[in-house]
């Protein structure tokens, strides 16, 4: 008789006492929404970064135009040029090394990185959303913009990149 082998079962193809689920693990459940979050939170950085190097090449996308990109995006009557766009592109892509946990996740640096990345995210997410961005004032698509899109990102990478920072069991 042929007996199957289930996942997390005993060698003779039982399922652990309490059923499946009670073969999970607190622990590599937590290791594995951690992962799945720094994961997330990494590659939207990253892509915002690739984002501003676009910009920076004098691409308009998601916009129709370079006037409504520059509105949109900060209330500007033009879009920055290369330097500012690919310095901010910097900025990103090192955020999204750290909340990936790059070089190293659990040295002081690495965290301290991360921990960085989650307080700028952070602040710029409760600006937003308080209306203390200056660029809010100037443009009314960029107001909008920024309640609905902009801030709340930033605000869900800013948790994306403590948890990051909180991830590791070692002392900061």
């Amino acid at each position: 008789m042929r007996t199957t082998r289930r996942c997390s079962g005993d060698a003779d193809g039982r399922a652990p006492r309490g059923g499946l689920l009670g073969a999970w693990k607190p622990v590599a459940m937590r290791d594995a929404l951690t992962a799945g979050v720094r994961n997330v939170g990494a590659v939207s950085l990253g892509a915002l970064s690739a984002l501003h190097v676009l910009w920076a090449t004098g691409s308009a996308w998601p916009a129709a135009d370079r006037q409504t990109l520059a509105s949109a995006i900060g209330g500007f009557s033009r879009v920055p040029g290369p330097g500012p766009c690919l310095t901010v592109a910097a900025a990103l892509g090192v955020a999204a090394a750290a909340v990936a946990g790059l070089p190293e996740p659990y040295t002081r640096a690495g965290r301290a990185a991360s921990a960085v990345t989650a307080s700028v995210l952070a602040a710029r997410g409760f600006a937003g959303m308080a209306g203390l961005m200056p660029h809010a004032r100037r443009s009314a698509s960029f107001a909008v913009l920024d309640r609905r899109v902009y801030s709340p990102v930033a605000l869900t990478l800013a948790c994306a990149a403590a948890v990051s920072t909180v991830a590791s069991e070692e002392p900061f």
